[in-house]
């Protein structure tokens, strides 16, 4: 789906000039490999849609935007872009109608992919680093 996702996308990714790195437990995952997740397919390829669009318009030109999967004792998704969240819209960052500085934003991409992580039973939450220039947001799946 991760691949499906980036090849959806592909134009905006190279119209603004990123790169995506896909990690599976810190490495590189092989081109084939899979890993299920117990989650409906709609609703979690419409949410990641959601969250990697966010990414790819909030990123820098020329950076690269990182999807982790880490699966241990539990599974967390995270998505980690260059640049900050506003600090205007960070408290506020899952909430309706919630945008910044994006012509032409509804503010629905997170409120709507949070509506779904919740009807999923993910966690989902967002960090934003002034120091490191980066954004993150995770995602905590319940196993099976």
């Amino acid at each position: 789906m991760l691949a499906r996702l980036i090849h959806t996308f592909e134009n905006k990714i190279t119209r603004k000039q990123v790169t995506i790195q896909l990690n599976f437990n810190g490495v590189c995952p092989p081109q084939q490999m899979q890993f299920f997740i117990a989650a409906d397919e709609r609703l979690l390829f419409s949410m990641l849609s959601n969250l990697l669009i966010n990414a790819i318009e909030a990123s820098n030109s020329g950076t690269s935007i990182a999807v982790n999967l880490e699966h241990q004792q539990q599974t967390i998704l995270t998505i980690c872009n260059s640049g900050t969240v506003p600090v205007a819209v960070r408290t506020d960052f899952f909430e309706k109608y919630k945008t910044y500085g994006k012509q032409g934003g509804t503010g629905l991409g997170t409120y709507s992919a949070k509506l779904m992580a919740d009807a999923m039973g993910f966690k989902i939450g967002m960090e934003t680093s002034d120091i490191e220039h980066s954004t993150q947001v995770w995602l905590h799946i319940p196993l099976g």
